[in-house]
């Protein structure tokens, strides 16, 4: 029977419809056993079989993220054919596409006219349990919830609080310390003269080392909660089966009546499908009370698996990286057949990424909707009647840029549909830029959760990988050279173009030329620049945000 899979799903082209394959034994040996064989049948096909495979054929493996590492090495040897599911990923990801932070602020807390956070207020996330749900919610968090605030002469990051409440250590994690606390440890020891300006940490995460059952654990949420009315406050449950998580989410609603705190919003884990009205009311009737990690609708829905929305604009983001950066090289004077080799390799390279940079993409778009809440706005299904009605772009544009969007009056001004935008490196500051801040924070945060350490400046200058520049970028071994400030981007662009000249005289016309070329900037303004066009093309309006009171 067995045999029969794999040969059916090799000879995808015979097949009509799409092939997707689940494994999902809820033995990781077996799992991975499973996956080996399929990798020593795809390995054996010729590269042009194996890309017409990535696009009519799926294959999905569940694994613990005890075995993380394991199954990454695995889809990286699988031509992108195996995609990694860990389930609790799954579920801190539908946790941050339906409750972003900003979506529950208000104008006590966001000045709407520039998305900053108002400096004298705080963003606190409660966790309560840190086991592996509230881990990857809290590295999903870290690398999506990136806010921004005032600063002496220009904005800057304003990190959210995280207290990790458990009674466990919660500093001493094999898989943290692999990841997120891999750049905390690396930049004690370096010379930063040898490295561009070095970013701030993405989060303040504050252990607490309290059970439920300790005396003090009440009061210390209190003390967290109640020091400014104004503040923001979320506590995630997620420590035990679903009526104990369901239980401590009576007690703290009860507390917050009596404590009279109105700003907490309050998310508990459900793993089964008590989130249907009728039991939702019998057990925790509560406006300010969600359901969260439905496994039956989160991870094992094939649909959301399969066809989502989040993947279809990180697709249609990285087109337009590409796109991007040839219409720079060519001085935005493109020919058809540019175009169409754009679209082609754009597909074919996204098949060759390892999936933390197919990730990095996913997340770029996920933030949209926190990106949106922070001007006010938010999105929809275009079907949908929420009584708010879609916005128009030049509406859209209008609040988010202003006149701050220079549109391309060369030879090329649309691209399926998207306006082309001309990208120098003169960027004034405004609430596009703002975003454009807040995007390259989040982009930061996502690579320091995953472990990623910046590279040297020499590294930036010379490394090379089979003969060509790695420019400072080495995922084998977890670097970047962009992992750092907007000003030290500027630095980084400046050391590539110098690159060019090597001995030669430096002609400093030419020399601004090459520097638009090898910027890197652009990429953060390109989310929102680009976001009517990727929700319309995907059946989504945006419209104004509801105020949450």
């Amino acid at each position: 029977d067995f045999e029969h899979i794999i040969n059916k799903y090799l000879n995808f082209e015979k097949q009509k419809k799409e092939i997707i394959v689940i494994i999902n034994t809820k033995k990781d040996e077996e799992n991975i056993k499973i996956c080996k064989y399929f990798i020593n049948k795809i390995n054996n096909l010729t590269e042009a079989v194996k890309k017409r495979l990535f696009l009519k054929t799926k294959i999905y493996v569940f694994g613990d993220t005890k075995y993380e590492a394991l199954y990454r090495e695995i889809t990286s040897n699988s031509s992108s054919c195996i995609h990694y599911i860990n389930k609790y990923h799954k579920i801190a990801i539908d946790f941050i596409d339906n409750y972003p932070f900003a979506r529950f602020m208000n104008a006590n807390q966001i000045d709407y006219q520039t998305s900053l956070v108002k400096d004298d207020i705080n963003i606190n996330a409660l966790f309560i349990g840190f086991g592996k749900t509230n881990q990857e919610i809290f590295l999903t968090s870290v690398a999506n919830n990136q806010f921004i605030t005032y600063g002496d002469t220009e904005p800057r990051l304003k990190q959210v609080n995280y207290y990790l409440f458990d009674k466990n250590e919660t500093e001493k994690n094999k898989n943290l310390n692999h990841s997120y606390y891999r750049y905390k440890n690396w930049k004690k020891g370096v010379n930063k003269n040898d490295y561009l300006e070095l970013p701030d940490d993405p989060a303040l995460e504050i252990p607490c080392h309290l059970d439920i059952n300790d005396f003090n654990f009440y009061n210390q949420i209190r003390e967290i909660i109640s020091r400014n009315k104004n503040d923001a406050n979320f506590i995630i449950i997620a420590f035990g089966s679903d009526l104990e998580n369901l239980d401590m989410a009576h007690k703290l609603v009860e507390k917050r009546k009596e404590w009279e705190i109105d700003n907490l919003i309050i998310f508990v884990k459900v793993r089964d499908a008590l989130e249907r009205e009728d039991l939702r009311a019998l057990l925790l009737n509560d406006e300010k009370c969600f359901f969260i990690g439905n496994e039956q609708d989160v991870v094992f829905n094939i649909e959301k698996i399969t066809n989502n929305l989040i993947y279809n604009m990180a697709l249609m983001r990285n087109e337009i990286y590409k796109l991007e950066s040839k219409l720079t090289e060519k001085s935005y004077t493109i020919s058809d057949k540019i175009l169409k080799e754009i679209k082609e390799e754009a597909y074919d390279k996204w098949n060759e990424f390892p999936q933390i940079r197919r990730q990095s993409n996913f997340y770029c778009c996920l933030s949209l909707k926190s990106k949106l809440n922070l001007m006010g706005l938010d999105y929809c299904k275009l079907d949908e009647n929420i009584g708010k009605k879609a916005l128009t772009e030049n509406e859209y544009l209008e609040i988010y840029a202003g006149t701050d969007i220079p549109i391309s009056e060369n030879n090329i001004k649309e691209y399926n549909g998207k306006k082309i935008i001309k990208y120098t490196i003169d960027f004034p500051q405004s609430r596009r830029g703002n975003m454009a801040l807040q995007e390259h924070l989040r982009w930061n945060s996502y690579y320091i959760t995953e472990g990623f350490i910046l590279a040297s400046k020499e590294q930036i200058e010379t490394e090379r990988i089979s003969n060509n520049f790695t420019d400072g970028k080495n995922e084998e071994v977890r670097r970047h050279g962009c992992l750092t400030t907007f000003e030290g981007l500027k630095e980084y662009r400046k050391i590539l173009a110098l690159r060019e000249f090597q001995n030669k005289q430096i002609d400093e016309q030419e020399l601004k030329k090459i520097e638009e070329q090898k910027d890197v900037i652009k990429y953060d303004y390109q989310l929102l620049d680009d976001a009517y066009w990727l929700l319309t093309s995907n059946g989504y309006k945006i419209i104004r945000l509801i105020p949450y009171k």
